[in-house]
């Protein structure tokens, strides 16, 4: 919103100046949206980019900060990504606030689940089966053969 304020100014010699002053109010917080990752999204990396948009049409993007979780907000300035290294498997959230020129801010969030696996991005039930036939394997292989087997003898005499 913007006020047009009028201001006399007059000295003691009767000499006047007019001038006008423009008031820009902006107590409207900035527009933020996170990009990645997606809310209900599964991450198969224990390396978590977040990016994220944000315009502010008043005074402007000052700077983001970003957390994880609960943990302390970090101040990106203007940046809009950041990389989260060694998240855990299991849900997280992702917070993002956008600071405009005037200190008005919007925060926005989103869940998502890590999930690494231990192999090749497999899940631990996966890897558990892949296992079980690997052994059933050997075993119907390897028994027949072990069972055949004759005792190595001694050739001294």
């Amino acid at each position: 919103m913007s006020n047009d304020h009028k201001h006399k100014l007059d000295d003691n010699n009767n000499n006047t100046a007019t001038t006008s002053v423009d008031v820009i109010v902006d107590n409207v917080p900035p527009i933020l949206s996170i990009s990645s990752p997606t809310s209900g999204s599964e991450v198969k990396s224990s390396t978590v980019t977040a990016t994220w948009i944000g315009l502010d049409a008043g005074s402007g993007i000052d700077h983001y900060e970003v957390k994880l979780d609960g943990g302390s907000w970090i101040n990106v300035m203007t940046d809009t990504s950041y990389n989260f290294t060694g998240v855990s498997d299991g849900s997280h959230t992702v917070h993002v606030k956008a600071v405009d020129g005037l200190g008005n801010s919007k925060e926005a969030i989103v869940n998502f689940t890590v999930s690494t696996g231990i192999a090749l991005g497999l899940d631990l039930t996966t890897i558990a089966i892949i296992g079980a036939v690997v052994v059933v394997v050997i075993v119907v292989v390897a028994y027949p053969i072990l069972r055949g087997r004759k005792p190595p003898t001694s050739k001294l005499k």
